[in-house]
C-alpha cells in the first residue's frame, strides 16, 4: 500500500457503501480518537475491550443502558493473539453456502493472519466484521475481534473464497481497525443493507484515506460478486 496516497472524495464502489450513514469527518479526522472515557461509548457487557468509537451503541447495532441488560461481545482472543510489526496480508474473506444462491446475500469480512504467543493454537484471524447478536436477530459492529475459528474458515476450500487485497504494514492495520470502529450499521434493517454493504464502506473510507487503491478495492469486490467464484480462489494459500 502506498503511503504517498492522500484523502480524497469518498468513491464509487460496486455495492452500495450507504455512505450516508458516515459521520462527515470520516475521510479526515485522526483515527482513533484519543482514549478518555467521556464521550465514549462503554463498555461490552463482561468485556474488558472498550469501544475505541465515537458513534453510541446504537449505531454500531448494540443495546446497552445502565438500566437494562446489554449485549454480550463474542468471545474475542486477541489476549492470546497478537498482532506484530511484521507488513501482512489482509484479505477479503467471502463465506460460500450452498443454501444461498445470491451472491449479495454472502458473508463478507475482512480478515488477517495473527500468531500466538502459545503454541497450542498457533494462528487466529483479526476480523473487522459484522456479526450477528448471541440471539442472531440482529448485525452488531463489535469492534476489531480476533477469533480461531475464523481462522480455520479461511483456510477451507469449501466454506470460503478469500482475496487478497494487498500487503500492510502495522500502522495501516491500525488504521483499518480505527476505521471500522466508526463504520455505523444500519438501524432499523431496510431489507438490503448487510455486511457487504458495511465491508464496501470501510474500504471505501480507506481508498479516500490513501490506505488502499480505488482499483484493487473494485477488482477484489466485483471478483467476490461472482456468482461462480473460480475454485483457485477457494483454495488460496494463506501468506501471513
Amino acid at each position: 500500500m502506498s503511503s504517498e496516497m492522500q484523502p480524497a472524495l469518498l468513491p464509487q464502489l460496486p455495492i452500495d457503501p450507504y455512505y450516508q450513514l458516515l459521520q462527515p469527518d470520516i475521510v479526515w479526522r485522526p483515527l482513533p480518537p484519543p482514549f478518555e472515557l467521556k464521550g465514549l461509548t462503554p463498555l461490552f457487557r463482561n468485556s474488558m475491550e472498550a469501544f475505541l468509537s465515537s458513534l453510541n451503541p446504537e449505531s454500531l447495532g448494540t443495546i446497552w443502558s445502565p438500566e437494562e441488560e446489554s449485549d454480550q461481545r463474542p468471545i474475542d482472543n486477541s489476549v492470546f493473539f497478537r498482532d506484530d510489526d511484521n507488513d501482512k496480508h489482509v484479505y477479503l474473506v467471502v463465506h460460500l453456502d450452498e443454501q444461498v444462491k445470491e451472491p449479495s446475500h454472502r458473508h463478507w469480512g475482512i480478515r488477517w493472519v495473527v500468531d500466538s504467543c502459545w503454541r497450542k493454537t498457533p494462528e487466529a484471524a483479526r476480523c473487522l466484521e459484522v456479526i450477528t447478536d448471541l440471539r442472531g436477530q440482529r448485525l452488531v459492529n463489535w469492534g476489531p475481534l480476533t477469533q480461531v475459528h475464523r481462522y480455520h474458515a479461511m483456510k477451507s476450500d469449501k466454506d470460503t473464497a478469500v482475496f487478497s487485497l494487498g500487503v500492510f504494514s502495522r500502522q495501516q492495520r491500525d488504521q483499518l481497525e480505527a476505521i471500522a470502529w466508526h463504520i455505523p450499521v444500519l438501524m432499523p434493517l431496510d431489507g438490503e443493507w448487510n455486511c457487504q454493504n458495511w465491508v464496501a464502506s470501510l474500504l471505501g473510507v480507506a481508498v479516500a484515506r490513501g490506505l488502499i487503491s480505488l482499483d484493487v478495492v473494485k477488482d477484489v469486490m466485483e471478483k467476490a460478486s461472482e456468482k461462480e467464484i473460480p475454485i483457485e480462489t477457494t483454495r488460496l494459500k494463506l501468506d501471513n
